[in-house]
């Protein structure tokens, strides 16, 4: 209790008592902060006795809404409000209440590829403004994060893929793709095999096959080879998928072609015997006539018996004779033949 005292003009004084009363709030404004995605709706609340108005601003001269909650049905922009408590005489000090919008992904992008060899790197990547996400739903189960990389894909990874974009707690619209995994082709060499010391064969690249590249370094459709070891080949079937194959080529000492006749008549058809010097290291004919008299005798793979005794020099008679020919082997080893020659002019 307060007492007031007062002197008019004339100086005389008089004085009374005057009661202040403090009011208190039946229930204290209490207000709270929201935080929302863009495009959401938004409910902002205070609680508190009395009636509570929003204001736009903070000279309170613009109110926008009364009561204790307020809905407001699309969200773009993150905003600030005053909010205050009146009851009775009383007009509480304004609270601040903050309405948060935080993005969602508008220009994401889901980039992935159609097709796929199986044993490559399948990679599907989000893309966009902002600290993008993702939660991905995949043929092989559920994973999260902007890129999904699987560094050898299988069939099994063929399917569709979706994926919700998200920046923080806000998702976007779901994105779809379609991957096929192709199962490459590979070529066929053939099974592994040998060819003669001296020879030489040919490798070919299959039918179907494009953008060849041996281990020789060739490009070219074919190659020939003349020494033993392995020979791969780099291809795109079909599909456009990189394949490989190799085959294993070893060098054996091959028996030679033993003739029955000859005919050294000069005509240049089978007019001696002689035998391909790659095919051994070297050789020893000896020929005899039906008496058993050695006639002729040499290297074949360096000299060809023609018909001509060895030591006269005379053309032999016709008729049939007798050979012991003795192969000598790259490897050391050596080998005997036998058999007729028959000698026709």
């Amino acid at each position: 209790m307060y007492t007031l005292v007062a002197v008019d003009v004339y100086g005389c004084e008089a004085e009374g008592d005057i009661v202040v009363e403090e009011l208190n709030w039946t229930s204290p404004l209490l207000v709270q902060s929201a935080e929302v995605c863009a495009g959401s709706s938004a409910t902002l609340s205070a609680s508190g006795s009395g009636t509570i108005t929003w204001y736009a601003d903070g000279a309170l001269t613009q109110p926008v809404h009364t009561g204790s909650t307020w809905t407001q049905p699309l969200v773009l922009e993150s905003a600030s409000y005053m909010v205050t408590q009146a009851e009775g005489p009383c007009v509480s000090d304004p609270a601040t209440v903050v309405l948060n919008v935080l993005p969602v992904p508008t220009d994401a992008v889901l980039t992935a590829p159609a097709e796929v060899c199986a044993g490559s790197e399948l990679v599907l990547e989000l893309t966009g403004s902002g600290a993008l996400t993702g939660a991905w739903s995949t043929p092989v189960g559920a994973y999260s994060g902007p890129v999904l990389s699987f560094p050898s894909a299988t069939t099994d990874h063929s399917g569709t893929y979706a994926v919700v974009p998200a920046i923080g707690p806000c998702p976007g619209d779901t994105l779809m793709a379609q991957v096929l995994i192709l199962v490459p082709q590979a070529p066929d060499l053939g099974n592994d095999t040998s060819f003669c010391t001296g020879g030489w064969t040919t490798l070919e690249v299959p039918t179907g096959f494009t953008e060849p590249v041996w281990s020789t370094g060739s490009t070219s459709a074919s190659i020939i080879v003349d020494q033993p070891g392995t020979y791969g080949l780099w291809v795109m079937d079909a599909q456009g998928c990189p394949v490989y194959d190799d085959v294993l080529l070893d060098m054996v000492d091959c028996d030679p072609r033993l003739p029955n006749a000859i005919t050294p008549n000069g005509d240049g058809q089978n007019d001696g015997w002689s035998i391909d010097p790659g095919t051994v290291r070297s050789a020893q004919l000896s020929v005899f006539n039906r008496f058993g008299a050695l006639v002729w005798e040499g290297d074949p793979t360096t000299e060809a018996f023609t018909g001509i005794h060895g030591t006269t020099g005379e053309p032999l008679a016709e008729g049939t004779y007798f050979y012991v020919l003795r192969l000598f082997g790259t490897d050391g080893s050596a080998k005997d033949h036998t058999g007729y020659l028959q000698l026709l002019r």
